[in-house]
């Protein structure tokens, strides 16, 4: 999954999927210097970043 693919699948802007990465708080890897989010590499952090995104959404 791209940046931009992971981005649009928790309502964030790409800048702020970078500043997760930065901060270790969402999983990723990188494929030929490219940033790449899997929901099987650490699916638990990908789900409960999916939850917190969710709740704060609504406040």
């Amino acid at each position: 999954m791209t940046v931009d693919e992971a981005a649009e699948m928790l309502s964030l802007a790409v800048p702020t999927m970078y500043k997760l990465v930065n901060q270790n708080k969402i999983p990723f890897m990188k494929k030929n210097q490219a940033l790449v989010f899997s929901l099987w590499f650490e699916p638990e952090k990908l789900i409960k970043l999916i939850l917190e995104c969710a709740v704060t959404a609504f406040l």
